[in-house]
């Protein structure tokens, strides 16, 4: 899942340093570095928030290529409809225009 690909990530040694800059900011130059997974339970609001906020990009970034794919969809369906209805539109008018020239050419 989502949350345990977050979780992993915060074993990497980039972040284990960051957390060790945060740990030694908030207890005046101390650094205690302890296990990942306790740092991970003592900071569970900060990866609650990156799922958070993962889950929010990655629902908005389906939205928009399901929102993409539909319209490419709209538009080919209008297409092929407005394609039917043009040309029947043109054969009622060819009709008309048939029947026309053939009283016309009886009047003439």
């Amino acid at each position: 899942t989502l949350e345990n690909l977050i979780r992993i990530s915060a074993l990497t040694p980039e972040t284990r340093v960051l957390f060790a800059f945060v740990d030694g900011f908030k207890n005046a130059g101390n650094i205690s570095i302890s296990n990942p997974f306790d740092d991970i339970n003592a900071n569970r609001n900060f990866y609650d928030c990156i799922v958070k906020n993962a889950k929010s990009l990655i629902g908005e970034y389906l939205f928009n290529l399901v929102k993409k794919e539909l319209l490419k969809l709209v538009v080919v369906v209008s297409k092929v409809v407005l394609k039917e209805k043009y040309d029947g539109y043109i054969r009622i008018i060819q009709s008309y225009l048939g029947k026309f020239n053939s009283v016309v050419s009886l009047i003439t």
